[in-house]
């Protein structure tokens, strides 16, 4: 578990801590880690970009985990931006067994997207009609791969890369479990998150799971509750089916 945006080790309200805790309880070890740069842990000093650092952290965090504790198979909870780094992670290392994935990537329909604009305006129509103006002029308008129209460009996924690298993921065993909060949408109809894959056979092959009682912050305890006891038990269920398969076990 590592850092979701530059929150801390810690997570947002603590949910990483509290999902450290839940997993102990069942034998299960884990490490929570600041990435280089963020947090306690100091910037590496090296040339590389955010993305291929945090690519470069997650393996040594491993490399580590399995000097120490002698673990050879490892499961990555990765929180939106960390969900990024995630599965670009596990297409990297084999050693990575299982991903989860929450608020990643989504491709929404059409309708869903409206949906969201209006609920939007709805709630703040003098910033909305703010932003479509300048949208509208020109003034406020992303570059392709924008994000969050920092200035910062980023390669830009599509449901065919995504569903490829998925594809990749499932065929070499790894236990994909895909959890969508219910910040941008608040409902889901068949797998909304995921409508420009409708139709691929990948999605029958990995966990989806829409929690309408949880947001993108983690601030209800209700939410929270729900989160940390299906992740706890899809751990479980994987270190359980590895271990009755004579595989190892896992942290």
């Amino acid at each position: 578990m590592y850092n979701f945006g530059v929150t801390h080790r810690v997570g947002p309200r603590r949910i990483q801590v509290k999902l450290a805790r839940l997993l102990a309880q069942r034998g299960i070890p884990s490490l929570r880690f600041d990435l280089s740069g963020i947090g306690d842990s100091k910037a590496s000093g090296a040339s590389h970009s955010f993305e291929e650092q945090a690519l470069d952290d997650l393996r040594l965090a491993i490399d580590q985990i399995g000097s120490r504790l002698g673990i050879r198979e490892v499961i990555v909870i990765g929180l939106c931006s960390g969900a990024v780094h995630g599965f670009q992670a596990a297409l990297r290392d084999p050693r990575i067994v299982g991903l989860l994935a929450f608020d990643g990537h989504s491709f929404t329909s059409r309708r869903a997207k409206l949906e969201r604009r209006l609920r939007r305006f709805l709630r703040f129509p003098v910033a909305q009609v703010r932003h479509w103006t300048d949208r509208l002029l020109g003034t406020d308008r992303p570059q392709e791969g924008d994000l969050l129209g920092a200035g910062v460009l980023a390669e830009v996924m599509t449901p065919d890369d995504f569903r490829r690298d998925m594809e990749s993921l499932v065929a070499r065993g790894v236990s994909l479990y895909l959890v969508y909060s219910a910040t941008l949408q608040s409902r889901d109809r068949n797998m909304d998150q995921l409508h420009g894959l409708r139709g691929s056979a990948v999605l029958e092959q990995l966990r989806y799971e829409f929690m309408p009682n949880l947001d993108h912050s983690f601030t209800e305890i209700a939410g929270q509750a729900f989160f940390l006891e299906a992740v706890r038990d899809w751990v479980s269920e994987i270190q359980r089916e590895r271990i009755e398969t004579g595989r190892c076990a896992l942290g």
